[in-house]
């Protein structure tokens, strides 16, 4: 069942004393028929090489559908635990697109091991980093998914805005910094142009949707108005922004209405522009 997800690293197993973070995600592979938790490790000690290795770096596990919410998924590890495991390096190939190394658990050893050297690494995971701006005002690192997070005023609401950095290289951080904060000092023209762009494109869904609820649901006891594209841009408030290490960002909106309770989001790159809208289920 798994073979393809193990095809992804390397052969070579490299035994480590981790201390482990957060679960962090998932993914699912329907043509070869797996799904995936992803984890976080804090640091690790490479037993081989003696290596002490102090940053994030991402472990990846397969699990059955039915394991997903237990202790053989997500709730396999537990922030602070330091484990014995063998663990797989993802192929170059493939390690592409990661800033944040990338590892497969092959083996649990131990679930409970003493290393010290890991001590500080925990006392530091738990210290608060908080960066000042005249923009963005008081960002905190989430140090799990390696991304400040700051409220803002965006078009008079509070805002929730995310900008991804290498939580290791404070060099990276002033990049995303700076592109959070240019969306936010032209929120207006974001604003209308992402409104306008996921009318454009969503309107006609949108309509659909009603139309069915209407139907099969029980939210509407009159059939809905057609919405024109106007009236569709008018009903979407803004949620939160996430922008990624990348420069590429999604918005999410929330449209103002309980019969779609999905989220609409714009995506696309702070340097290029919006590319894509979708109705998200």
């Amino acid at each position: 069942m798994c073979e393809w997800f193990y095809y992804m690293y390397e052969n070579e197993e490299h035994e480590v004393i981790a201390l482990m973070g957060r679960s962090i995600g998932c993914g699912s592979n329907i043509h070869y028929g797996y799904h995936s938790i992803e984890t976080r490790m804090m640091g690790a000690l490479f037993c081989d090489s003696g290596k002490l290795e102090t940053r994030t770096m991402h472990l990846r596990f397969p699990a059955e559908e039915k394991d997903m919410s237990n202790e053989n998924g997500f709730m396999r590890f537990s922030v602070g635990q330091v484990c014995r495991l063998k663990i797989r390096k993802l192929k170059d190939e493939f390690a592409q697109n990661h800033h944040v190394p990338q590892y497969c658990l092959s083996d649990v050893i131990s679930t409970h091991e003493e290393c010290p050297e890991l001590n500080s690494v925990l006392e530091e995971y738990h210290k608060e980093v908080l960066l000042e701006d005249d923009v963005l005002g008081t960002c905190k690192l989430d140090k799990d998914f390696e991304m400040f997070v700051s409220t803002v005023n965006w078009c008079g609401e509070p805002t929730e805005i995310a900008f991804e950095v290498d939580a290791f290289a404070k060099d990276t951080w002033t990049k995303n910094l700076n592109a959070a904060k240019s969306m936010v000092l032209e929120c207006d023209t974001w604003d209308r142009n992402m409104r306008e762009y996921a009318a454009s494109e969503l309107n006609e869904l949108a309509n659909e949707k009603l139309a069915y609820e209407y139907e099969y649901g029980d939210y509407y006891v009159e059939k809905p108005e057609t919405l024109t594209e106007d009236e569709f841009a008018d009903k979407l408030s803004l949620s939160s922004i996430d922008i990624f290490i990348d420069g590429k960002f999604v918005a999410y909106y929330v449209y103002d209405d309980l019969a779609i309770d999905s989220y609409i989001t714009v995506s696309g790159s702070v340097k290029h522009g919006i590319e894509d809208a979708q109705i998200d289920d």
